[in-house]
């Protein structure tokens, strides 16, 4: 008789082949698992580090550099002296003297015989004291805005070259109004008078800075350009002295105290931007120049707001 084969049940087969593949599920899932741990722990620490560098950004300030720090006081400047000029242009009062032009006329009073000049003068105009000042922060709002804007990149290099042209013309401007006003408030009324001395501190800033152009890379201190710079500030001011010693000795009156503030205070200018500018030429190899330069913006934003100060206290 013919034998037949048995067949291998298949639940037999089948159990083992079912046990792997539920054992693989469960690897996959546990493997799904520590991976999607893993990830979200990541992202979590990526998360705070993001918030702790957000966090630390906020607390922490950047420090400027000396060329934006010489920048934000240009801007400081300018809004200082729009507002220093508003001031003086609708509180100051409106205190005025006669602009004269002096001559030499025939005096018809003398009994020599023949023609005999004498001196005589004409009224030219009227000037309230407030215009002059006024017309000195104007100068030096535009200047310092041109400086900040426009002109910023040839006036940092200039800077970082040691020399600031820019600043001398605008110093020199400001500050020559500001002396014609307090020689024009001690009794110096002669037109010409007031311009040599504007002249004479346009000339001192000149000197100023050819002096920086002189010691600009020189190995020993050049100093003939800057005692001439003090010998022009120094002339500037005697028409002021001559007055102040005249009305002292001969005069029945005396000045008012706001007229002796307000020299001071440019004779305290003048002292403080020549010391800046020696120690500019001595310490050069200790300090770089950026240090004098905001010095001497430092030193005319403190002599405007001091004479803006003065005229408002005396004159309301």
């Amino acid at each position: 008789m013919a034998t037949r084969a048995k067949k291998t049940p298949a639940k037999a087969t089948d159990k083992p082949a079912a046990s792997k593949k539920t054992a693989a599920k469960k690897r996959n899932t546990k493997t799904k698992l520590s991976t999607a741990k893993a990830a979200s722990a990541s992202a979590a620490k990526a998360k705070a580090a993001t918030v702790s560098t957000a966090v630390n950004k906020s607390t922490t300030k950047r420090v400027l550099t000396p060329l934006e720090k010489i920048r934000s006081l240009h801007i400081s400047t300018f809004i200082s002296y729009v507002l220093l000029g508003l001031i003086t242009a609708f509180l100051i009062g409106k205190a005025s003297a006669e602009v004269l032009l002096g001559y030499q006329a025939r005096d018809a009073f003398t009994n020599v015989e023949g023609v005999v000049l004498g001196s005589a003068s004409e009224v030219l105009f009227n000037l309230e004291y407030r215009y002059v000042l006024l017309a000195a922060l104007v100068i030096g709002a535009v200047g310092s805005l041109f400086l900040a804007t426009k002109l910023r990149k040839r006036y940092e290099n200039s800077v970082n070259a040691g020399i600031s042209g820019f600043r001398w013309v605008i110093y020199g401007l400001t500050t020559a109004l500001v002396v014609e006003l307090v020689s024009f408030m001690a009794g110096v009324q002669d037109l010409m008078t007031l311009k040599v001395v504007a002249g004479l501190v346009l000339l001192a800033a000149l000197l100023g800075w050819i002096s920086e152009r002189e010691n600009k890379g020189a190995s020993s201190p050049k100093r003939l350009a800057y005692y001439s710079s003090i010998f022009a500030y120094f002339l500037s001011l005697l028409p002021v002295i001559g007055s102040f010693i005249g009305t002292t000795f001969y005069g029945d009156e005396r000045f008012g105290w706001h007229v002796y503030a307000l020299a001071a205070v440019v004779l305290a200018g003048y002292v403080a931007t020549l010391l800046v500018q020696k120690s500019s030429i001595v310490s050069k190899a200790k300090y770089e120049y950026v240090v004098f330069e905001q010095r001497y913006i430092r030193i005319d934003q403190t002599v405007k707001f001091l004479a803006v100060l003065i005229l408002l206290a005396a004159i309301k």
